[in-house]
């Protein structure tokens, strides 16, 4: 894998992170891919199925139960799991992601991605290109004590040619069973099935104030998530931060600071963030990319004056080369 991580952004971006020395972290339900989340729980339902129906079809307490009921009780518990396991996220602890792209070949380490610049239409955009192990050091190192962020992972994105595709991805079945194992034995005795799993899903009792248990729901969303996307955006070979962020409305035990979310305005949308940074470190930015535009080269001098001014004078400034022909 590359050891760069491009990051592409507006010039008030680009004033933004080299002006804070912080990127900012975006509540997953506002990205810009319309199929997040629901693509990733379609592929984790599915596996889940057929791990949890093994196991409830090898447990004798369920032995009263018609092959038919098995699939419908087994589909049923874990849309249950997978259904409270969003709700105690979003109430817990949100999930924001930032991004990056990973390119393999030279030239579009040197010049861009073609479809990225496309994206910014007329304005041409920047590419800010960071150093991959330095920056991923600082997510993982950032503020221990205060506790920030309860989870944070990062990592490539795996692509998926449709919801009934297949991905390498590891599926967390133990939660699963260990939340289900449970919550039935709350109800199951003396080998007989209790009416209640018959007709409907009893609701899972989460200990909201136990870390062990919020995290492994938390665990769920935020490390598996995230991290699967439909193969129609497999060209921007993306690259994620993810944290879930405290949340102030309802804190879990042992945090000593919730986060507290910010908002930009994106179009007509208020668009909840963080900062994945406390501000105190200078990024490991290697080098900018000015984008293809009619003012590349004024947009390059500027660049170079903003570095200055922040303490980044040793960045390289290159204009790509790449001939974009509708911003000139």
């Amino acid at each position: 894998m590359s050891t760069h991580l491009h990051h592409y952004t507006s010039a008030a971006g680009l004033l933004g992170i080299l002006s804070s020395g912080n990127l900012h972290g975006t509540h997953v339900e506002f990205l810009n891919d319309s199929s997040e989340n629901k693509t990733t729980r379609k592929f984790l339902r599915k596996e889940l199925i057929k791990s949890i129906g093994n196991f409830v079809r090898t447990d004798n307490r369920f032995a009263t139960l018609s092959p038919t009921e098995v699939s419908k009780f087994v589909a049923q518990e874990v849309d249950a799991y997978l259904s409270v396991a969003a709700s105690v996220t979003e109430q817990c602890s949100p999930i924001f992601v930032c991004s990056f792209s990973v390119f393999e070949k030279s030239v579009s380490n040197s010049e861009g991605r073609l479809s990225q610049w496309r994206s910014y239409g007329t304005d041409g955009g920047y590419c800010i290109v960071f150093d991959r192990d330095a920056l991923t050091a600082m997510l993982m190192s950032t503020d221990p004590e205060s506790k920030r962020f309860a989870i944070r992972h990062h990592g490539s994105v795996d692509y998926i040619a449709s919801d009934d595709g297949e991905i390498d991805v590891p599926v967390p079945h133990e939660s699963a069973k260990y939340f289900l194992k449970r919550k039935y034995n709350t109800y199951l005795t003396d080998g007989k099935l209790a009416e209640k799993f018959r007709n409907q899903s009893v609701p899972y009792d989460v200990d909201v104030n136990s870390l062990g248990e919020t995290s492994a729901l938390i665990e769920l969303t935020s490390k598996y998530m995230p991290f699967v996307k439909l193969s129609y955006f497999e060209e921007e070979q993306e690259y994620r931060f993810c944290v879930a962020a405290y949340s102030q409305a309802t804190p879990l035990p042992g945090n000593q600071m919730a986060e507290k979310f910010k908002f930009k305005i994106r179009g007509q949308t208020v668009v909840p963030y963080v900062e994945l940074f406390d501000g105190t470190q200078k990024l490991p930015v290697k080098r900018i990319i000015v984008g293809p535009h009619r003012m590349a080269a004024a947009r390059q001098k500027s660049a170079k004056i903003l570095l200055e001014t922040y303490g980044y004078s040793d960045v390289p400034v290159t204009m790509s080369k790449i001939p974009l022909e509708s911003v000139w």
